[in-house]
């Protein structure tokens, strides 16, 4: 997807935030424009889904010491300035909003396609699609979804009987992810 929209032969892409900075032809940004990404507005539980920024913490069969060292990693991580450096450096958004009072999440924005990711979720309604994945199985799904999603717009399927097989094959792998985790 990313070598297709570089060289040209394709003129639109649906993809994450994060690829936007490896997605910029000839490193510029003057040829490229963010949309939003399409929702049903008579939907009120349609929303965009969250993805990458995300920080877990695992509890299970760690130490209480390393259960606090990484609460404190996890509470430094998300202050505005640890933020806004992740987000610039990464390419995911910022998590913590007063990161865009910092010196790197000013720059960010000033970025008009950037800014309309971050306009997205400001106006984002608060559902169970909005709000992320909570399943350990996400990078598994993320991949069943994104092969389906493909194949549609590569012609080979059309688009319910791709997220059909995508609905099947996440189902089983949350199952596989639930038996490996003991749930």
């Amino acid at each position: 997807m990313t070598t297709a929209f570089t060289s040209n032969k394709v003129g639109v892409v649906l993809t994450s935030s994060a690829s936007y900075t490896s997605m910029l032809p000839d490193s510029s940004s003057k040829n490229v424009t963010i949309a939003q990404f399409p929702h049903d507005d008579a939907n009120k539980d349609a929303g965009t889904p969250i993805g990458g920024n995300s920080l877990w913490i695992v509890a299970a069969e760690h130490s209480e010491a390393e259960q606090k060292a990484t609460w404190e990693f996890g509470k430094y991580m998300m202050t505005p300035h640890a933020q806004a450096v992740f987000a610039k450096a990464s390419g995911n958004l910022f998590a913590n909003t007063k990161a865009a009072d910092e010196a790197e999440g000013k720059e960010i924005l000033q970025d008009p396609n950037v800014k309309v990711f971050y306009d997205q979720l400001a106006t984002n309604p608060s559902t169970s699609v909005s709000l992320g994945a909570r399943t350990g199985a996400y990078p598994s799904i993320r991949k069943d979804v994104m092969a389906s999603f493909n194949e549609v717009v590569g012609g080979s399927k059309d688009l319910k009987t791709a997220m059909q097989e995508a609905q099947t094959q996440s189902a089983k792998d949350i199952a596989t992810y639930n038996k490996a985790a003991g749930k």
